[in-house]
């Protein structure tokens, strides 16, 4: 199995933390935490590609508004 978030240099280190958890019992336990926590970072990696592009759009409709507002009173000034 593979995990979209987990990388094979950092599953060795989450099998060893989840190994000494006292809910983790058999494999089917192991892959269900391992598959739980691969899921919460996608989550939380779709969560800050919104944040960035919410951001984004921000800066953008701020900058857009300070040209606009440059430019109106540019036309109404001459």
């Amino acid at each position: 199995m593979s995990f979209s978030q987990i990388s094979i240099r950092e599953l060795p280190t989450w099998v060893k933390v989840l190994k000494n958890s006292e809910d983790i019992k058999t494999k089917e336990d192991m892959l269900s935490e391992l598959t739980l926590i691969d899921d919460l970072l996608v989550l939380m990696k779709s969560k800050c590609l919104l944040n960035k592009k919410r951001n984004l759009k921000q800066q953008l409709g701020g900058r857009i508004g300070q040209e606009l507002k440059h430019k109106h009173y540019l036309f109404t000034n001459q």
